[in-house]
């Protein structure tokens, strides 16, 4: 028997999304009241720039993120020093059942929609994913960075760049 899937879309608004069709989609969002739900969708409200995700290792087959990651500060102090990029790489790696996968749609450089978003705090290249969090690389393991994804594909679409990794084994 095969187990269901499911996809957790961070960061979703009113739009939770679900990138591969999997059979339960559930929402986080910082907007959201209590647990909630919507059209069969479980929405959850979580602020995990203040905290990890909520969810226990190996939860999900997917995570997608849409427009969410070059929103993400840079620093915070906490009082110690946390790189928020690193740390939600590592949870997404964290959460993902070994197999499973990560969609990122962003806005990237050179595109000026990168850039104009005075709340867009993190600019992503096409080697962003690549060099610094594709385990293969791992560039940002000088910075924490201890995740286990390695990307798959990577296009362009517009001003987005839409990434696809899956955690190894």
């Amino acid at each position: 028997m095969q187990k269901s899937t499911i996809n957790l879309d961070i960061g979703c608004g009113s739009n939770p999304r679900n990138p591969y069709s999997a059979q339960i989609l559930v929402g986080l969002d910082i907007d959201f009241g209590k647990y909630t739900n919507k059209d069969g969708v479980k929405l959850i409200t979580h602020d995990f720039i203040a905290s990890p995700l909520p969810f226990p290792d190996s939860s999900f087959t997917y995570v997608s993120a849409y427009d969410v990651l070059e929103h993400i500060p840079r620093i915070i102090y906490t009082p110690e020093r946390k790189l928020l990029l690193v740390q939600i790489m590592n949870e997404i790696s964290r959460i993902l059942k070994p197999g499973g996968k990560f969609y990122s749609s962003t806005p990237y450089y050179p595109h000026k929609e990168a850039f104009m978003d005075p709340t867009h705090v993190n600019f992503v290249t096409a080697e962003t994913f690549t060099h610094y969090f594709d385990s293969r690389n791992n560039w940002a393991g000088s910075y924490g960075y201890e995740g286990c994804l390695n990307v798959i594909s990577m296009a362009a679409a517009s001003f987005h760049l839409i990434v696809e990794m899956v955690k190894s084994n």
